[in-house]
Protein backbone atom coordinates (compact mmCIF):
# COMPACT_ATOMS: atom_id res chain seq x y z
CA UNK A 1 0.00 0.00 0.00
CA UNK A 2 1.11 3.29 -0.81
CA UNK A 3 4.38 2.61 -2.33
CA UNK A 4 5.54 1.40 0.71
CA UNK A 5 7.15 -1.78 2.09
CA UNK A 6 5.64 -4.44 4.43
CA UNK A 7 8.28 -3.25 7.05
CA UNK A 8 7.53 0.50 6.16
CA UNK A 9 3.85 0.62 6.28
CA UNK A 10 4.32 -1.73 9.87
CA UNK A 11 6.22 0.80 11.28
CA UNK A 12 3.80 4.15 10.16
CA UNK A 13 0.85 1.86 11.15
CA UNK A 14 2.15 1.36 14.54
CA UNK A 15 3.01 5.43 15.23
CA UNK A 16 -0.20 5.84 13.54
CA UNK A 17 -1.80 3.86 16.16
CA UNK A 18 -0.79 5.71 19.32
CA UNK A 19 -3.83 7.43 20.65
CA UNK A 20 -4.21 11.32 21.14
CA UNK A 21 -4.25 12.72 24.75
CA UNK A 22 -5.71 16.41 23.55
CA UNK A 23 -9.26 17.75 22.75
CA UNK A 24 -10.19 18.05 19.42
CA UNK A 25 -13.87 19.25 19.42
CA UNK A 26 -14.02 22.63 18.83
CA UNK A 27 -10.35 22.67 17.67
CA UNK A 28 -9.21 23.45 13.96
CA UNK A 29 -7.69 20.84 11.96
CA UNK A 30 -4.55 23.10 11.96
CA UNK A 31 -4.19 22.63 15.80
CA UNK A 32 -4.67 18.77 15.50
CA UNK A 33 -2.11 18.61 12.98
CA UNK A 34 0.24 20.41 14.77
CA UNK A 35 -0.39 18.60 18.09
CA UNK A 36 -0.19 15.09 16.22
CA UNK A 37 3.52 16.66 14.15
CA UNK A 38 5.22 16.41 17.72
CA UNK A 39 5.38 12.67 17.18
CA UNK A 40 4.94 11.91 13.08
CA UNK A 41 6.40 13.81 10.53
CA UNK A 42 4.36 16.00 9.05
CA UNK A 43 4.17 18.01 5.67
CA UNK A 44 1.66 19.82 4.03
CA UNK A 45 1.75 20.43 0.42
CA UNK A 46 2.51 23.77 -0.57
CA UNK A 47 -0.87 24.08 -3.16
CA UNK A 48 -2.81 22.77 0.01
CA UNK A 49 -1.83 25.41 2.44
CA UNK A 50 -4.47 27.82 1.98
CA UNK A 51 -6.93 25.10 2.79
CA UNK A 52 -6.21 25.59 6.35
CA UNK A 53 -8.74 28.33 6.72
CA UNK A 54 -9.42 28.38 9.99
CA UNK A 55 -12.96 28.73 9.51
CA UNK A 56 -13.96 25.01 10.10
CA UNK A 57 -14.09 23.47 13.83
CA UNK A 58 -13.98 20.13 14.48
CA UNK A 59 -17.35 18.85 16.45
CA UNK A 60 -16.58 15.93 17.03
CA UNK A 61 -14.26 14.62 20.52
CA UNK A 62 -11.44 12.01 19.50
CA UNK A 63 -9.61 12.38 22.33
CA UNK A 64 -8.31 8.81 22.88
CA UNK A 65 -8.74 8.09 19.50
CA UNK A 66 -5.72 6.64 17.24
CA UNK A 67 -3.84 9.35 15.67
CA UNK A 68 -3.86 8.24 12.03
CA UNK A 69 -8.07 7.90 12.11
CA UNK A 70 -8.17 11.62 14.32
CA UNK A 71 -5.19 12.73 11.50
CA UNK A 72 -7.59 11.71 8.28
CA UNK A 73 -10.75 12.57 9.96
CA UNK A 74 -9.95 16.34 10.92
CA UNK A 75 -8.54 17.26 7.72
CA UNK A 76 -11.19 15.61 5.12
CA UNK A 77 -13.72 18.55 5.96
CA UNK A 78 -11.22 20.35 4.19
CA UNK A 79 -10.87 18.50 0.92
CA UNK A 80 -7.72 17.17 2.25
CA UNK A 81 -5.92 13.78 3.10
CA UNK A 82 -3.13 11.79 4.09
CA UNK A 83 -0.73 9.98 2.25
CA UNK A 84 2.39 8.69 2.94
CA UNK A 85 5.38 9.27 1.44
CA UNK A 86 9.11 6.99 1.76
CA UNK A 87 12.05 9.10 2.56
CA UNK A 88 14.28 6.26 2.33
CA UNK A 89 14.59 2.75 3.61
CA UNK A 90 13.86 3.44 7.34
CA UNK A 91 12.31 6.62 6.96
CA UNK A 92 7.95 7.45 6.07
CA UNK A 93 6.65 10.89 5.92
CA UNK A 94 3.52 12.19 6.15
CA UNK A 95 2.29 14.24 3.49
CA UNK A 96 -1.33 16.26 3.39
CA UNK A 97 -2.28 17.12 -0.03
CA UNK A 98 -5.48 17.88 -1.76
CA UNK A 99 -7.61 14.52 -2.05
CA UNK A 100 -7.74 15.02 -5.77
CA UNK A 101 -4.08 15.07 -6.50
CA UNK A 102 -3.85 11.42 -4.29
CA UNK A 103 -5.13 8.31 -5.91
CA UNK A 104 -4.57 6.62 -2.21
CA UNK A 105 -4.62 8.01 1.22
CA UNK A 106 -4.84 6.72 4.93
CA UNK A 107 -8.28 6.04 5.40
CA UNK A 108 -10.67 7.19 8.01
CA UNK A 109 -10.84 3.93 9.92
CA UNK A 110 -10.33 0.13 8.61
CA UNK A 111 -12.72 -2.59 8.25
CA UNK A 112 -13.12 -4.74 11.71
CA UNK A 113 -11.00 -8.16 11.26
CA UNK A 114 -13.13 -9.61 13.81
CA UNK A 115 -16.89 -9.75 14.11
CA UNK A 116 -19.20 -6.76 15.30
CA UNK A 117 -20.51 -8.91 18.08
CA UNK A 118 -17.05 -9.15 19.27
CA UNK A 119 -15.69 -6.02 19.20
CA UNK A 120 -18.72 -3.79 19.78
CA UNK A 121 -21.17 -6.23 22.22
CA UNK A 122 -23.21 -2.83 23.34
CA UNK A 123 -24.32 -2.98 19.91
CA UNK A 124 -26.49 -5.87 20.46
CA UNK A 125 -28.03 -5.27 23.95
CA UNK A 126 -31.61 -4.17 24.26
CA UNK A 127 -33.18 -0.68 25.62
CA UNK A 128 -35.57 1.22 25.39
CA UNK A 129 -35.35 4.37 23.32
CA UNK A 130 -37.51 7.02 22.14
CA UNK A 131 -37.85 10.42 19.93
CA UNK A 132 -40.74 12.22 19.73
CA UNK A 133 -39.43 14.65 16.91
CA UNK A 134 -35.69 15.18 18.44
CA UNK A 135 -33.02 16.54 16.22
CA UNK A 136 -31.10 13.70 14.59
CA UNK A 137 -27.84 15.00 16.14
CA UNK A 138 -29.52 14.88 19.72
CA UNK A 139 -30.62 11.42 19.06
CA UNK A 140 -27.13 10.23 18.31
CA UNK A 141 -25.46 11.92 20.96
CA UNK A 142 -27.56 9.73 23.12
CA UNK A 143 -27.10 6.77 21.61
CA UNK A 144 -23.22 7.01 21.19
CA UNK A 145 -23.17 7.74 24.94
CA UNK A 146 -24.48 4.52 25.35
CA UNK A 147 -22.80 2.54 23.30
CA UNK A 148 -19.41 4.10 24.74
CA UNK A 149 -17.52 4.75 21.34
CA UNK A 150 -17.12 7.95 19.13
CA UNK A 151 -19.27 8.76 16.27
CA UNK A 152 -17.67 10.59 13.53
CA UNK A 153 -19.60 12.15 10.39
CA UNK A 154 -18.62 12.19 6.70
CA UNK A 155 -19.12 16.30 6.70
CA UNK A 156 -18.59 16.42 3.26
CA UNK A 157 -21.23 13.79 2.15
CA UNK A 158 -23.59 15.57 4.04
CA UNK A 159 -22.38 19.18 3.21
CA UNK A 160 -23.28 17.50 -0.65
CA UNK A 161 -26.44 15.87 -0.14
CA UNK A 162 -27.77 19.24 2.07
CA UNK A 163 -28.35 17.17 5.56
CA UNK A 164 -27.66 18.86 8.70
CA UNK A 165 -28.09 16.80 11.38
CA UNK A 166 -29.12 19.71 13.84
CA UNK A 167 -31.99 20.34 11.73
CA UNK A 168 -33.79 17.06 10.65
CA UNK A 169 -36.13 16.02 12.91
CA UNK A 170 -36.43 11.93 13.60
CA UNK A 171 -39.77 10.31 15.09
CA UNK A 172 -38.99 7.24 17.08
CA UNK A 173 -42.30 5.83 19.33
CA UNK A 174 -40.97 4.41 22.09
CA UNK A 175 -40.14 0.91 21.82
CA UNK A 176 -37.69 -1.68 22.92
CA UNK A 177 -34.77 -3.24 20.45
CA UNK A 178 -30.83 -3.81 20.23
CA UNK A 179 -28.70 -0.79 19.68
CA UNK A 180 -27.88 -1.38 16.10
CA UNK A 181 -31.27 -1.68 14.90
CA UNK A 182 -32.04 1.46 16.88
CA UNK A 183 -29.55 3.00 15.21
CA UNK A 184 -29.95 2.16 11.57
CA UNK A 185 -33.47 3.35 11.79
CA UNK A 186 -33.12 6.45 13.05
CA UNK A 187 -30.40 7.25 10.63
CA UNK A 188 -32.72 5.46 7.82
CA UNK A 189 -35.10 8.88 8.39
CA UNK A 190 -32.14 11.25 7.94
CA UNK A 191 -31.24 9.12 4.52
CA UNK A 192 -28.05 7.84 6.38
CA UNK A 193 -26.07 5.10 7.68
CA UNK A 194 -23.35 3.89 10.18
CA UNK A 195 -20.65 1.52 9.42
CA UNK A 196 -18.88 0.37 12.24
CA UNK A 197 -14.84 1.12 11.63
CA UNK A 198 -11.96 0.59 13.61
CA UNK A 199 -8.79 3.07 14.15
CA UNK A 200 -5.29 2.33 14.42
CA UNK A 201 -5.23 0.63 17.67
CA UNK A 202 -8.34 -1.39 16.91
CA UNK A 203 -10.85 0.36 18.92
CA UNK A 204 -14.48 0.23 17.56
CA UNK A 205 -15.91 3.56 16.49
CA UNK A 206 -19.10 4.46 14.52
CA UNK A 207 -18.88 6.22 10.84
CA UNK A 208 -22.08 8.15 9.79
CA UNK A 209 -22.18 8.94 6.16
CA UNK A 210 -25.39 9.72 3.93
CA UNK A 211 -27.23 6.57 1.94
CA UNK A 212 -25.95 7.84 -1.79
CA UNK A 213 -22.53 8.43 -2.07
Amino acid sequence: AFGLSADQFVAIHTRLALPITFSTKGQTPKSVVRSISGDVAITVDPDSLGAFDDEWVIPEEMSGMSAGTVLAAAIRPLGLVVVPKAISETNVRLVITDVRKAPQSWPIGWPPEKEEREIAPKMFEFFTFEAPGNPLEQALTALASNLEMPLLYDHNGMARHKIDPAKTIIEFPESRSYYKKVLSRVLFQAKMKSDLRVDEAGQPFLWVAPLKK
